[in-house]
């Protein structure tokens, strides 16, 4: 059906295997066995799901025979690709799974903070960042706008392939920055941000997961 909808999954990574309260980000943690394969198995079953209503209403114009995986270089998200790939053996919809790293879908780099207690940063490290959001590189690696740009650069790159292999779906798994960073260009579009205010602030939980359309994102005034 001409004009279908293609479909990007968001997936976050299961729980971290981290005493909570750990500022983490690039600091590269495992998850937890378990509840990394539960994650899988049911992430699996909803895009079978998904895929066979759309078989059932034939709008399947596009090509669900394969899908692509972005994932995370970060081993916490490894994990779940690894268990995905397994579970997606049994979804009768596909016939082939392609797995890419990407590291573009890492979580911010939080320099020096990394695997510190959130309660032994300086308050006024986090006042900085508050006060300069979009700029101020938070531990010293990474600005909550240069997050911003390589998740555009990745969300731009993963449109076009997907219209060059005509697939219908995609999957990123991911981290919840990455996730709040895309979520902030389908609202606001292709604009820097201006204030802490106008990062998202919710999220998937660990091992869950969120679907927007994969579309042209544009600029906005």
């Amino acid at each position: 059906m001409a004009g279908q909808t293609r479909r990007l999954w968001l997936v976050r990574h299961a729980q971290p295997l981290i005493a909570g309260g750990i500022c983490y980000g690039r600091l590269d943690v495992p998850a937890e066995p378990e509840a990394t394969q539960q994650a899988a198995k049911s992430f699996a079953k909803t895009l079978a799901e998904t895929l066979a209503q759309a078989r059932e209403n034939s709008v399947l114009s596009l090509n669900t025979k394969s899908i692509h995986i972005y994932v995370s270089g970060l081993q916490r998200a490894q994990q779940l690709a690894d268990e995905l790939c397994l579970a997606l053996n049994n979804v009768k919809d596909l016939s082939q799974v392609l797995r890419q790293t990407d590291r573009r879908l890492n979580e911010m780099d939080f320099g020096i903070w990394e695997a510190k207690a959130w309660s032994d940063i300086p308050e006024t490290a986090v006042e900085h960042w508050s006060a300069d959001f979009a700029q101020h590189k938070f531990g010293g690696k990474e600005s909550s706008q240069d997050v911003i740009d390589r998740v555009l650069a990745a969300y731009q790159a993963t449109l076009e392939q997907a219209q060059i292999s005509h697939s219908s779906d995609v999957i990123w798994i991911t981290h919840a920055g990455v996730i709040r960073a895309l979520n902030y260009l389908h609202k606001h579009g292709i604009h820097p941000i201006a204030r802490a205010e106008q990062w998202p602030r919710e999220a998937p939980g660990f091992g869950q997961w969120q679907c927007l359309d994969l579309m042209s994102l544009q600029a906005k005034n």
